[in-house]
């Protein structure tokens, strides 16, 4: 499966913007490396399609993610900021499993502005508060990893 070319300049419809990350990297993902694993979120009423989940209590998920990131063959994530995702940014620098992570940033908004607000108000809602690549950066930075500073490296990059 290609995916298709998010590059601020692609010339194609912006149709495949306002799905969920994981909705786009899942088949791409178990095709090349394995399955797509992750921690589910407690407040899931359903488990959200795409990566199997685990779901943890609040007192052993640290477990279950020390686990999951020592079994895997890379790990995904897009920037946000959360106490529980700062832990685990640092937990992955501690034990020098940072050269498995790869960032991924997200696609320009889309042209529906109604999608781009409903998809924000839900990372709201679950704890996930928006970031710039600026301040995301900076809080990398403070637990080690060496990232570009300064505007955000481009929509749809990896680092």
């Amino acid at each position: 499966m290609n995916l298709p070319d998010l590059r601020e300049d692609a010339t194609d419809d912006d149709s495949n913007v306002g799905i969920r990350f994981e909705d786009y990297f899942t088949d791409a993902l178990e095709a090349r490396i394995g399955p797509f694993c992750a921690l589910g979120n407690p407040e899931d009423y359903t488990p959200p399609e795409g990566a199997a989940r685990t779901y943890a209590t609040d007192t052993d998920w640290k477990d279950h993610l020390e686990r999951l990131a020592r079994r895997s063959s890379c790990i995904v994530a897009e920037p946000a900021g959360s106490d529980n995702l700062r832990w685990e940014f640092e937990y992955l620098r501690r034990e020098g499993l940072q050269q498995k992570l790869f960032i991924l940033t997200r696609p320009r908004a889309t042209a529906n502005m109604a999608t781009d607000v409903f998809y924000g108000l839900v990372a709201l809602l679950k704890g996930v508060r928006p970031v710039t690549w600026q301040s995301f950066s900076e809080t990398l930075g403070s637990l080690g990893y060496r990232l570009p500073a300064g505007p955000r490296t481009g929509c749809g990059s990896n680092v």
